[in-house]
């Protein structure tokens, strides 16, 4: 976790930085995190071992598994909240706008680690039961939605205007995009996806456009191979990428979303 080059950059005096005046909080938190990473080599070291020396049928996997997600969540859960409330105090100041974005990343990060443990023992009951790992594996986004508090989604407006603090918000700050991607991976829904983020179902799906194209989501997630291959025929026979000549041409039984994902997904081949 980066929080220790976040620390690292508590080098102004007090008088004169406002961020400077919170380095014991997260002085306080990073203490928190070298406890909790000291506690998980531990738990690392014993899981490996159970999964060298053991059968996955073994339940003893499980139950140790369960019992680091017991322990270490509520852990990261607390730090998580106390990032937030330092979050929402410094929404109400003045000049602290690329502060608030360096602690979302930092906040987002713990909220990974969350998300991980929660995968984890997911995929251990999949290989356990012998069923193929897909989106669908992760299709319960309870351990998102259920949150008890909210990291907020990252905002244009938290950014400075200057290029030298673009630029350096840029070098640290998760992009939004990757956000949505991530959140995508454990198996929420586009919609769900919007509704968490609090961003419309359009610029989600622009999000997850890229990984398309990319070719780190299939697109058989969005559309079926038979439209899938009737729209890059019609594109191609029209040799445009425009959506609407393309949607004019297919008819009501095709969308503009999947018109969109059947083009991103061109890209690839």
């Amino acid at each position: 976790m980066d929080i220790q080059n976040h620390l690292d950059t508590y080098t102004k005096d007090e008088n004169k930085s406002e961020k400077q005046k919170y380095l014991e909080t997260i002085n306080s938190a990073n203490e928190s995190i070298k406890n909790i990473f000291n506690v998980s080599e531990s738990f690392q070291k014993e899981l490996r071992n159970l999964i060298i020396h053991d059968s996955i049928e073994n339940n003893q996997l499980s139950t140790r598994l369960k019992a680091a997600q017991n322990y270490f969540k509520p852990l990261l859960n607390e730090i998580s909240k106390k990032i937030q409330h330092l979050i929402t105090e410094l929404e109400l100041k003045k000049g602290v706008k690329q502060y608030i974005v360096e602690l979302k990343d930092l906040n987002f990060q713990i909220y990974n680690k969350i998300i991980k443990l929660e995968k984890a023992s997911v995929i251990l009951e999949a290989v356990k039961e012998n069923n193929n790992l897909t989106k669908d594996t992760f299709k319960n986004c309870n351990f998102i939605l259920e949150r008890t508090h909210r990291i907020e989604p990252f905002k244009r407006e938290n950014i400075f205007k200057s290029k030298s603090n673009i630029e350096k918000v840029k070098e640290n700050k998760i992009k939004t995009h990757e956000i949505s991607y991530e959140l995508y991976k454990t198996g929420c829904s586009i919609a769900e996806i919007a509704k968490e983020r609090n961003l419309s179902v359009t610029t989600i799906e622009t999000h997850l456009l890229k990984f398309v194209s990319d070719g780190k989501i299939n697109i058989s997630d969005f559309v079926s191979d038979e439209k899938s291959e009737e729209i890059i025929k019609v594109a191609k026979l029209l040799n445009t990428n425009t959506l609407k000549s393309i949607k004019e041409e297919l008819g009501e039984n095709y969308s503009y979303t999947e018109i969109k994902f059947a083009l991103s997904h061109l890209q690839t081949t």
